[in-house]
């Protein structure tokens, strides 16, 4: 349950307003945009870092995917649906080739467990 207080507390709905308020078109812009303006750099690491540990909790099998799927699909599916598709080049440009990748993890688990659960999709 200290996920979902966790999950539904101002601080973190705050920082996915500002991540899902931002747009940007490649890396360039989002670097510019995120990785270089404080507040949202600090809003987007409170979302990654909240659901690399999320990805860990379901990859050890210490939370079940069912429990995380009834409780934030639609969120997980749209975060890395914004942010997956400049994972690739903000890890090559950090040298970080885990940079994301439990959360990574955790939306292709998710898609996955969604397909094979068609009355839970989002």
């Amino acid at each position: 349950m200290q996920m979902y207080g966790r999950w539904s507390d101002a601080a973190f709905h705050d920082a996915a307003t500002d991540i899902r308020s931002t747009s940007w078109v490649d890396f360039p812009d989002f670097k510019s945009r995120v990785l270089e303006n404080p507040e949202k750099y600090r809003s987007l690491g409170t979302m990654i870092r909240f659901y690399e540990g999320i990805g860990v909790l379901v990859k050890e099998r210490l939370i079940d995917m069912r429990f995380v799927s009834l409780l934030m699909a639609g969120d997980i599916r749209q975060f890395w649906e914004e942010v997956g598709p400049i994972i690739g080049p903000w890890r090559k440009a950090w040298n970080y080739p885990r940079l994301a990748s439990e959360t990574e993890y955790l939306s292709t688990s998710l898609i996955k467990y969604m397909d094979e659960h068609p009355e839970l999709k989002t």
